[in-house]
């Protein structure tokens, strides 16, 4: 079986759909049935909290509400929500040791903070290819306590090829 960079993996697949496969792939690493992680009938909200792998997903079907059984690759991930202190982290980020400065580096120099000084020390970094990526930095603006992956616009085919 291949290797997985799965916190990478689900950063690439934020808001996209055709990821039915990958998806049954990913409940399998997680020990997981396919249908805990996508429904049979479709929803619009889907929150998977997965405690032992420090990770919230949020899928959503397009169909929700019109059918009683979902096309399995119309699913879309909306969002990944990450606890460093769980979880290997996407984009190369270091839990412990990540800085805004180092990364701005590993991310994007488009950023917006949060009121720093008033103790909001999350700054969301805006990716080329329209993904946002909110970090959340622990006290003395070192290490991270949360990391969330969102893709503004709506949701996209995913592109094998383009990954």
């Amino acid at each position: 079986m291949p290797q997985h960079d799965w916190p990478q993996e689900i950063a690439d697949r934020i808001n996209r759909y055709g990821i039915a496969d990958w998806l049954r792939l990913l409940a399998a690493s997680l020990g997981k049935n396919f249908h805990d992680l996508i429904p049979i009938a479709p929803v619009a909200r889907h929150e998977i909290e997965l405690p032992e792998w420090g990770l919230t997903l949020i899928l959503s079907h397009p169909h929700a509400g019109h059918i009683d059984a979902g096309a399995p690759d119309r699913w879309v991930l909306e969002s990944a929500r990450f606890n460093p202190l769980a979880a290997a982290l996407p984009f190369e980020l270091d839990a412990r040791n990540e800085t805004p400065d180092s990364a701005k580096a590993k991310l994007s120099d488009d950023t917006v903070a949060g009121n720093i000084i008033a103790g909001d020390a999350r700054i969301s970094y805006f990716l080329d290819d329209a993904r946002v990526v909110e970090l959340t930095f622990a006290s003395g603006l070192k290490g991270l306590t949360s990391v969330q992956v969102v893709r503004l616009g709506g949701a996209m085919e995913f592109d094998r090829v383009a990954q």
